[in-house]
């Protein structure tokens, strides 16, 4: 049994989290169980909160652990645990980080490339659908990797132009790698896939979205990234706990300023909210925009390539 199925199989355990799982895989003492020793051995550990599983449950855990890891092999879906060299660093950052991510595609570029989270509304206006290409294609034209989370607005937005460009571009999924939601984004998965991107979750095969695991994947978006970007959000907007993230890890913080005939718009209140109370920057124009890729590329050589927001 590999480090990566002991660890799925443990989380698969009711009343089994992040922690409660790291407590278990440190008291662990030998490389290898059996599904019979490794339950024991979490029984044994006297847990506050699991309770033993009758012969029913206990079948049904074994019989989704295998589900799980049939259905991986089937679909190419690979896996990385924590611990593995290839986990992204800025990841480990969260206090509740994944202990095991599943994905297709080109992982190696979240630790090679910066990355920017480029996020917001799924009901933009036409300036925040027009800003939100724009920007995923200057970040890719600077190398910059855009993460976001597939969903549709500004999500689709920062992906195709990061795309457009030949550029790198991360979809963090709010489910299991058996599906794509919303499916009228099947199209962009495919495309990022093609044009050799990226496609992560930290929920096994199997998993349907929920409103829990959305707000479970925006602290992803903002974990991977250097830097997050929203280009439209409400004040109570969901956006918002991408936002919480990006500022609890104290990384950089920036929101789209629009034009006048914009400014009443509800969708852009969280915006002007957060930049009146300091928590982010305005990106506006080529000096703010110039002023972010600076901090994100670290001074790398290309920083002074000319380029404009439209």
């Amino acid at each position: 049994m590999s480090k990566y199925q002991i660890i799925q199989k443990i989380l698969l355990l009711p009343q089994i989290g992040n922690k409660t799982a790291l407590k278990i895989i440190n008291n662990l003492n030998i490389n290898n169980y059996s599904d019979k020793e490794l339950y024991e051995f979490i029984l044994d550990l006297q847990l506050p909160r699991f309770k033993k599983l009758d012969s029913e449950r206990y079948l049904k855990w074994q019989e989704n652990c295998d589900n799980i890891f049939n259905n991986n092999e089937l679909n190419n879906i690979k896996n990385i645990i924590y611990s593995d060299d290839r986990y992204p660093k800025e990841l480990k950052e969260l206090k509740n980080f994944p202990l095991i991510l599943n994905y297709k595609g080109n992982i190696e570029s979240l630790n090679s490339m910066a990355g920017v989270s480029v996020i917001g509304t799924r009901e933009p206006t036409q300036y925040g659908e027009k800003i939100g290409f724009r920007i995923g294609e200057i970040l890719a034209e600077r190398n910059i990797g855009v993460i976001s989370g597939l969903a549709v607005g500004c999500d689709f937005f920062g992906h195709s132009g990061a795309i457009s460009k030949k550029g790198f571009t991360c979809a963090v999924l709010a489910h299991g790698l058996q599906e794509i939601y919303p499916k009228q984004n099947l199209a962009l998965a495919e495309k990022i896939l093609e044009e050799d991107g990226l496609l992560i979750t930290e929920y096994p095969y199997g998993t349907s979205p929920t409103k829990n695991t959305f707000v479970d994947r925006d602290r992803i978006q903002a974990g991977l990234a250097n830097s997050t970007i929203v280009i439209e959000t409400g004040i109570k907007g969901g956006t918002m706990h991408a936002v919480n993230t990006t500022l609890e890890l104290q990384r950089n913080l920036y929101c789209v300023t629009h034009p006048d005939k914009y400014k009443k718009e509800e969708k852009i209140q969280g915006n002007i909210q957060l930049i009146k109370e300091g928590k982010a920057k305005p990106l506006g124009n080529k000096e703010e925009l110039e002023e972010l890729v600076n901090l994100v590329k670290q001074g790398r050589s290309n920083l002074n390539e000319p380029f404009s927001l439209f």
